[in-house]
């Protein structure tokens, strides 16, 4: 009773075998484009952040944080929100009183479409609110009704990388 199920049974596990040896191909073979592809988007992300392709380009991270001396800064973080890990790019002017967010991108996000569809859209609405503020601004900034433990998380993220000491006592070359 057991012979007519051998044939199934092994033809299934050929296919299964066959399937997860093509994945692993596609995988090895595409993991170097991915990797360019995605160097490249930061690089372009960056650009965008400093306004100049040679000051990107330029850019040496300490931890997290980069440098564009004299009166500027790019940072960089991860924080955890309701779906998963949100990474995100910003640039600061380091007014002398205390950094400022001039620019925010979120770089990737697993945040639920249609509920966190303001993390995608950084010139306007929510994301855009954030501009021209210090930390402690940051911080006090309202949550987004419906994706509070998000945007809590994202403020709560910039407001503690905005209050970092390489920004707040920038130490530039003469």
């Amino acid at each position: 009773m057991a012979e007519p199920l051998i044939r199934p049974v092994l033809v299934f596990l050929a296919l299964v075998i066959g399937c997860g040896v093509l994945i692993a191909a596609t995988a090895a073979l595409t993991r170097e484009r991915i990797e360019e592809n995605r160097a490249q988007r930061f690089l372009a992300t960056l650009t965008e952040l400093t306004g100049s392709a040679a000051a990107a380009a330029d850019v040496h991270w300490n931890g997290d944080t980069a440098l564009i001396c004299p009166d500027r800064a790019v940072l960089r973080g991860r924080v955890r929100g309701y779906g998963g890990d949100i990474h995100w790019l910003a640039a600061a002017d380091l007014d002398p009183d205390a950094p400022v967010l001039t620019r925010l991108r979120i770089t990737e996000h697993q945040e639920t479409p249609g509920i966190a569809d303001f993390l995608d859209r950084p010139d306007r609405g929510w994301l855009a609110s954030l501009r021209q503020r210090d930390a402690a601004a940051i911080a006090q900034v309202d949550a987004v009704s419906g994706a509070t433990i998000t945007s809590r998380a994202l403020t709560r993220s910039l407001s503690a990388a905005f209050a970092r000491p390489a920004l707040t006592k920038p130490a530039c070359p003469p």
